[in-house]
């Protein structure tokens, strides 16, 4: 018994070689044919080639469109497909709406912040949390000793934790680069406790300024040496005696 592929695997074969000897009858034949205009060996040539390619007697046997049924042009499937879309997409929230959603993410966002430096405060520490007090920061202008006359008191500097320590000097040679040198006079033989090179002098009130850690001097007296760097050539310019109060 031959199964159904079987069958139509001799029938492709059989189409095949049929194909091979016909060429496709035109569309004015095929009209005529069915419109019983051909006659004789015409028509049997037509009728012999239409059974290698059936696909078109499947064409030719379809019933006629319903005459009732308007085809859509082209803008109207285009409005169509239009409407669809619309339909689709998500609507757009109205002004009043996005506002209110506006203000509600930035509420919430305010919440959070509020909420994450609450909970570093506790995880930072055990008990109330103390204000950091602000630095204390002084400037002090010094002369060089001698400049005010014999006897003076050294400059007395009061506790401060940026100490701007400004000095004048009448005998400064002009140098391209200058250093400051602080030397406590506490103990024997004195120490240096900071030195700062590259000082420049400011043109606008002709001094040199240092900015020490006032944490750094305890209390006692010291001396500040302005020194003019040139090259290899260092030159003591002046000497600023002063006295560090204690806290």
């Amino acid at each position: 018994m031959i199964d159904k592929s079987d069958w139509e695997a001799a029938n492709a074969a059989l189409i095949a070689e049929g194909r091979k000897r016909f060429d496709p009858p035109t569309v004015e034949e095929i009209e005529d044919y069915f419109g019983g205009k051909l006659e004789g060996d015409h028509a049997a040539h037509v009728r012999e080639a239409l059974t290698y390619y059936p696909e078109l007697i499947r064409v030719m046997t379809l019933p006629p469109p319903d005459p009732n049924v308007r085809v859509l042009s082209d803008s109207e499937r285009e409005r169509d497909w239009a409407a669809i879309r619309r339909k689709l997409e998500p609507e757009p929230l109205p002004f009043i709406t996005r506002r209110k959603v506006a203000i509600a993410l930035a509420a919430a966002a305010v919440v959070g912040l509020t909420l994450a430096v609450v909970m570093t405060s506790r995880s930072t520490s055990n008990g109330p949390i103390t204000p950091t007090k602000a630095p204390i920061v002084a400037t002090w202008k010094f002369r060089p000793d001698g400049i005010a006359g014999a006897g003076q008191r050294p400059l007395q500097i009061h506790p401060c934790d940026r100490c701007i320590l400004k000095v004048l000097s009448a005998y400064a040679g002009d140098f391209p680069r200058y250093r400051i040198d602080i030397v406590y006079l506490g103990v024997n033989p004195p120490r240096t406790v900071v030195s700062r090179m590259d000082i420049h002098r400011d043109l606008a009130d002709g001094t040199w300024a240092i900015e020490v850690d006032g944490k750094r001097l305890p209390q006692g007296f010291y001396r500040l040496d302005l020194y003019g760097v040139r090259g290899d050539v260092t030159e003591k310019q002046s000497a600023y005696t002063f006295e560090m109060l204690g806290r």
